[in-house]
């Protein structure tokens, strides 16, 4: 009887390991990015091995090249990334991206108790009255790089970077250095890196321009003021003074900034919060952090906020296991430090990853600047903007007269918003 009983315990324990097998199998979720995964320092990377490592029923799959194209595709086909990026600019040019995409989140948000309110603004991607996305982390474009070690070298407070663009006017011939035969072989600053929504956002808000006069609704562009002038004209000196002989290239693009701090070829400039690591530890120089440069009739604190939000697949093969990783990404202690650690802005008040932020503190006037900032300067959601912003700075950099480039800006502009049914 003793030998049957065992037997029977026997084949019970087996069928129960039998089932841990097979009965017990890990959901198995994609996570789809556009870009490649060492992007933003290989943060993604990270934040998939520590929810791996938290909930082991469950294994996320990084998959890079999930773009918008690949999205709708996709979608097309009834297929998609279990949780992806949300490009909330592509319902400008495609008003069903996100319900043909993403699935609504409302009401897992409200039953997982995860308050709307606490998220930074802008940070929700809103459509139709549904909620479609939430913001990883913000991109507080920008702050103000800047070489102390140089600095101090030329003469310079390394402990007082410009606030004003009067001063760094002044500042800029004494650290600009020229060889022998006149090539510039360091250069102060290149205002014109950012490309549109530098020159918009930051250099616009500097010198107190406005570019929507109206609210969300209806309104008109105004280019016309001196304000606009000013800083126009302001840029295209500089362009057309500096961009030809400036050391390493031209562009537009952060890459060749960075590679100029690292390098020792420039001394300051605007640049984006997860370049900061890679300039601080790739270069032998001392650097430092402040707020973007303004103006006295400019904002306090001209920084727009930039980020990237994610969605659930309207396809996803277990909606409850890809907002719960949704939720680790956008609301959680532990992903707000590892997004910290990677000189990023967690995009919801009061995050745990602040306080890592601030254990360097050379972070503080970043994070000051932040509360000073009004935010993203409004801008209907009309396709003409992008090109027509472009046009205008390639008009600037070619020499067309300041106020011709922006009078032709304000008219396709202003008419753009008329037909779209802003303009007033």
């Amino acid at each position: 009887m003793r030998i049957r009983s065992l037997m029977i315990a026997m084949a019970l324990l087996a069928g129960l390991a039998v089932g841990a097998q097979t009965g017990f199998a890990k959901t198995t979720l994609t996570f789809g990015i556009p870009w490649e995964e060492d992007v933003f320092d290989s943060v993604f990377p990270r934040l998939v091995d520590a929810y791996n490592e938290r909930n082991p029923e469950v294994e996320i799959r990084l998959e890079s090249g999930w773009n918008v194209e690949k999205q709708v595709a996709a979608a097309a086909g009834g297929t998609g990334a279990d949780v992806m990026a949300n490009f909330d600019e592509n319902t400008i040019a495609n008003p069903e991206y996100q319900s043909a995409v993403f699935q609504s989140i409302d009401a897992r948000m409200e039953r997982h108790n995860i308050p709307r309110e606490v998220f930074l603004p802008g940070s929700l991607v809103v459509h139709g009255g549904q909620t479609y996305g939430i913001k990883l982390f913000i991109d507080p474009n920008w702050p103000l790089f800047y070489n102390k070690t140089l600095m101090a070298e030329h003469g310079f407070d390394p402990e007082r970077p410009p606030e004003l663009v009067s001063e760094f006017d002044t500042m800029f011939s004494k650290l600009t250095v020229q060889d022998g035969d006149g090539a510039i072989t360091r250069i102060a600053m290149t205002p014109w890196t950012g490309g549109h929504r530098g020159f918009m956002y930051v250099w616009g808000q500097a010198f107190g321009a406005k570019q929507w006069i109206g609210d969300e609704r209806s309104g008109h562009f105004d280019f016309l003021t001196p304000e606009w002038n000013e800083m126009a004209c302001w840029h295209q000196e500089y362009v057309t003074r500096y961009s030809g002989a400036t050391p390493g290239g031209a562009g537009t693009g952060f890459p060749l900034q960075t590679q100029r701090f690292v390098n020792g070829q420039q001394v300051m400039g605007h640049s984006v919060t997860g370049h900061f690591g890679q300039v601080d530890q790739g270069s032998p120089y001392e650097w430092g952090l402040s707020g973007a440069l303004t103006t006295p009739q400019g904002a306090a604190s001209p920084m727009w906020f930039g980020g990237f939000r994610f969605g659930v697949s309207k396809f996803t093969s277990d909606a409850d296991a890809a907002f719960d990783f949704l939720k680790f990404l956008v609301y959680d202690p532990e992903a707000s430090v590892i997004i910290a650690e990677h000189s990023l802005f967690p995009a919801y008040n009061n995050a745990a990853g602040l306080e890592v932020i601030l254990r360097d503190a050379r972070w503080l006037p970043v994070v000051q600047a932040i509360g000073l900032s009004e935010g993203t300067p409004y801008v209907p959601p009309i396709d003409a903007w992008v090109p027509t912003v472009a046009a205008m700075r390639n008009g600037l950099n070619g020499g067309v007269a300041c106020r011709a480039a922006l009078e032709t800006m304000n008219q396709v502009l202003n008419a753009a918003a008329e037909e779209a049914g802003y303009g007033r």
